[in-house]
């Protein structure tokens, strides 16, 4: 993965958004979170930089707009987006869906 490469294009294309971030040290925080969730994908390399760039714009949006939900169920608690649309996230989810990239880790809770 090419951090400079995804920089140049978080600047190119996202533009407002790393303007509201403002520091380019936090952006490349941003891009090394999404590396942590992109990196288990064992995504093809020519696919890498853009799931890293998708995700960072994802992850930078949850934090400009904080519009977040949290449920409590007993000791479990979820956080999720309130967002009714996240195009960076739906279009990584649809590149992950396409290329059937999995972590391979999945959490299934039951008896509830």
């Amino acid at each position: 993965m090419d951090k400079q490469y995804v920089m140049q294009k978080l600047q190119q294309n996202n533009s407002d958004i790393v303007n509201k971030i403002g520091n380019n040290n936090a952006v490349i925080d941003y891009i090394d979170r999404a590396l942590l969730f992109v990196k288990p994908l064992n995504a093809p390399d020519y696919l890498i930089n853009t799931l890293v760039r998708l995700y960072t714009v994802h992850l930078m949006n949850q934090q400009i707009q904080d519009n977040t939900i949290t449920e409590k169920l007993g000791p479990m608690t979820k956080t999720i987006s309130g967002n009714s649309s996240d195009d960076a996230l739906d279009e990584f989810n649809s590149l992950c869906d396409q290329y059937d990239l999995k972590s391979g880790k999945s959490v299934y809770l039951s008896g509830f």
